[in-house]
């Protein structure tokens, strides 16, 4: 039993360790946008493609936490865009759903008039109580159990899709939460 418990608690530092590694780099990134050192390098990229990259780095984790993805992405849409910037923002969406979400999750890529809309939409594990607070600095409603929140998730996203000229949408229905970013 004893080298169960060692197990256990080597276990716990090692997940202490990385919340805390995944917090340093939220405060590095945080710093660097009031810096104003994230300046946009615009290539033509196709959005498709990085979200659909994305998503297979990511699909292990949603099927670990037992989420159901639904994904509807356009093909080869191209934009003027900061690649780099445009993949933290999926990331850090994609990551959100996995902090507060449960169940079903939908993600789609589409083009709307002269805009590229990114959506993603989820069920929450708590109901969201101060949605117009969720883009503020190290504001967490700590939605999910893992206490995990640094409160700078969907504020360094935000400030992500105004440096690329966008538009960052947040709603909320009942126990679905949903993130809309326009380019």
């Amino acid at each position: 039993a004893d080298k169960e418990q060692m197990d256990q608690q080597l276990q716990k530092i090692a997940d202490n360790l990385g919340m805390v590694s995944r917090r340093l780099e939220a405060l590095m990134e945080y710093r660097r946008l009031m810096e104003g050192a994230i300046r946009p390098s615009l290539q033509r990229a196709d959005l498709s493609q990085l979200v659909t990259q994305q998503l297979f780095a990511y699909y292990d984790a949603f099927q670990r936490a037992g989420i159901d993805l639904d994904v509807d992405l356009s093909e080869n849409l191209l934009l003027e865009t900061d690649s780099d910037i445009f993949d933290r923002i999926v990331q850090n969406m994609l990551s959100n759903v996995l902090k507060h979400g449960r169940e079903t999750a939908s993600i789609s890529l589409k083009k709307e008039g002269q805009k590229v809309i990114f959506q993603v939409k989820n069920k929450v594990q708590k109901p969201i109580l101060h949605l117009d607070k969720l883009t503020n600095r190290f504001y967490s409603e700590n939605l999910s159990s893992s206490e995990e929140s640094s409160g700078l998730g969907l504020y360094i996203t935000q400030q992500l899709v105004e440096i690329l000229d966008g538009d960052l949408t947040i709603q909320a229905e009942g126990d679905w939460f949903e993130l809309i970013v326009a380019l």
